[in-house]
């Protein structure tokens, strides 16, 4: 974070058009799997190398990662804002209030399809 932010800081703004461009592909191509998977990587990496400059770009990609979203996507989703609350602590407050009735509203009507199964391949972890 301190070589893009710092030392290297037009590191730093390449990177940031970058993930204004993948962002992008998430409006673009909202149900292909595959690439969500990557952006979702993408966006873990960028929240550790570009810090709290990335703050302004969170919400659209929250916003965007809830749009046509299953219960294993849920998953990936819950890990990435686990790792903004942990990194930007008070700092996020705001898009987390911004965003958690969206998130509220999926989980429920996730877990009211019984998106989980409970046969014999079901993880009930």
């Amino acid at each position: 974070e301190r070589l893009v932010m710092i030392s290297r800081p037009t590191i730093g703004v390449m990177l940031k058009k970058t993930l204004d461009v993948v962002l992008q592909l998430l409006v673009s191509f909202p149900n292909v799997r595959p690439l969500r998977s990557k952006v979702i990587s993408f966006l873990h990496r960028m929240i550790e190398i570009l810090g709290i400059s990335v703050l302004p770009c969170i919400p659209i990609a929250l916003r965007q990662l809830l749009v046509h979203n299953e219960a294993k996507d849920m998953v990936d989703f819950l890990v990435l804002l686990n790792q903004i609350i942990c990194k930007f602590n008070s700092s996020a407050s705001g898009i987390l209030e911004d965003v958690f009735p969206t998130i509220a509203s999926r989980m429920s009507v996730i877990l009211s399809q019984d998106a989980f199964s409970t046969g014999p391949a079901g993880n009930t972890e």
